[in-house]
């Protein structure tokens, strides 16, 4: 009726008033608004429904062809897949009655399509009066030249980096692609240059429209949705299904109906994964979560992950910790540094230094927001923290095991001392132009507490001793700790 409406809102008098002269029963029938087009027209109708839609279509048919006959028309009908059935009967009837040079349009998400909308696909297509073109996600030069196209001239050099940023978020899909940037443009993020304002910037209206599509699938498959948005882009159907408490079978039931929705698809990581095609997706289902509720759930998958892989957990101890931070529950405080300190040491196990260096970090935040931290604990983590800094190239690791050295003085703590003193050394000077007066320090500091007896680690103290004072007024000193540690 909206499209009508607006149809003859814009059609000449002359022709309203001859339709209305021709169709106006049925027409002030159905779409009484339409009496008030200036026609005069307001006789009384009573036929039954079907007759009254029947003239409704050939009214609308034969305005059209009037219309088209003083210049072609095009129509275009959004989201089909949400029309209701008297729309779509419209739609079947104008694309094969009207004989004039009208092209109809019907735009519908192929994830989407119910009976109805499927049986007009088809009968247009079996008619020769219809045939569907899919509409392929934008691809990286597309998105490339759609950012290029809607940045400031002065901003332009930034178009590849950000048209990464935005697809890692939305995909190739272009309403939420251009969504987001605009959302960035507004709110200068782009300005700010920062890739990460890309996911907390997501626009009110790609949120609707994300939390519109799972509402449409029913409750049970939204709430399944959101919980699976807090395990992440993809998530494993038995740890859903422990979180939710509910068996597989009727789980993977409810996933069925979003994976024929387009709402998650298969994951090619292996059987029973599923993934959100894009990160908005997962992101918009999850902020529809109060702060509250997300605590719990990412608690809850802390627990699922433990259960379905064991205590131990393997290689999936990151997720174990991620959520247990997001969970942020004091009371869990103890198991939650334990998993950090766990997944900083696997991924040094693999070479990852910048990752064990965050997880690292965050068992640190933990052990000094505690009233009582144990300073011994938080030597060690500062010990880790800081090698896993230095192999990463990070310059402040030196100020890390400065620090962790000076805790391990104060707790008594020897072979803490020893080790912050052993990893801030590089085996050369630490500067060129002058002494560091730190790292000498907690040299000295090592080799004292280590006391005389020759041992490895002594040797190195020396060694890295020798290697700090390098300035011309050492150089005796220097000489005998080289020795001392090659004696060793």
């Amino acid at each position: 009726r909206d499209a009508l409406a607006d149809l003859v809102d814009h059609v000449p008098p002359h022709i309203a008033r001859r339709h209305f002269d021709r169709f106006g029963p049925s027409l002030r029938l159905l779409m009484p608004t339409l009496t008030s087009s200036g026609t005069g027209f307001h006789a009384e109708a009573s036929a039954d429904d079907l007759s009254q839609q029947q003239l409704l279509f050939e009214a609308t048919t034969s305005m059209l062809a009037e219309l088209a006959a003083r210049r072609p028309l095009l129509l275009a009908f959004d989201d089909l897949q949400w029309a209701e059935t008297s729309t779509l009967a419209l739609v079947r009837h104008v694309a094969r009655r009207i004989d004039a040079p009208v092209a109809v349009i019907g735009l519908y998400r192929s994830t989407e399509v119910d009976d109805a909308l499927a049986d007009l696909v088809g009968a247009l297509e079996t008619a020769g009066r219809g045939r569907v073109v899919a509409l392929d996600a934008l691809d990286r030069s597309g998105q490339i030249d759609l950012v290029s196209q809607m940045l400031p001239p002065e901003q332009g050099e930034r178009a590849e980096d950000l048209a990464s940023a935005i697809a890692a978020e939305a995909g190739g899909n272009p309403f939420f692609f251009k969504a987001i940037l605009q959302s960035l443009l507004e709110s200068g993020g782009v300005e700010r240059g920062d890739p990460a304002t890309v996911s907390s910037t997501l626009p009110p209206t790609v949120q609707r429209a994300v939390r519109q599509r799972a509402a449409r699938l029913g409750p049970d498959v939204a709430g399944l949705l959101r919980t699976a948005s807090i395990l992440g882009r993809e998530f494993d159907l038995e740890v859903l299904s422990t979180m939710v408490g509910t068996d597989e079978a009727t789980t993977l039931d409810l996933l069925e109906v979003a994976l024929a929705a387009g709402l998650i698809t298969d994951a090619t990581t292996g059987r029973d994964r599923f993934a959100f095609p894009h990160d908005l997706l997962h992101h918009s289902l999850a902020e529809e979560l109060t702060v509250s509720r997300r605590g719990r759930l990412h608690e809850k998958a802390a627990d699922a992950l433990i259960e379905v892989h064991g205590p131990d957990v393997g290689d999936r101890v990151g997720e174990v910790a991620g959520h247990l931070l997001a969970a942020d529950d004091p009371r869990r405080d103890d198991e939650t540094i334990r998993r950090c300190l766990e997944a900083g040491a696997h991924a040094a196990t693999r070479h990852a230094p910048d990752e064990a260096a965050t997880w690292f970090e965050r068992a640190t935040a933990l052990l000094e927001r505690s009233s009582q931290p144990d300073q011994t604990l938080l030597g060690r983590v500062l010990v880790d923290l800081g090698t896993q800094q230095r192999n990463a190239g990070d310059p402040t690791h030196r100020d890390t095991l400065i620090r962790a050295g000076q805790l391990a003085i104060a707790n008594g703590d020897v072979d803490t001392l020893v080790g912050s003193a052993l990893a801030n050394s590089r085996g050369m000077n630490s500067h060129v132009w002058e002494l560091d007066d730190g790292r000498i320090g907690i040299l000295r500091a090592a080799l004292d507490e280590l006391g005389g007896d020759d041992s490895p680690e002594r040797a190195e103290l020396l060694a890295s001793l020798a290697n700090e004072q390098w300035d011309p007024d050492h150089q005796a000193e220097t000489a005998a700790l080289y020795t001392e540690a090659m004696a060793m």
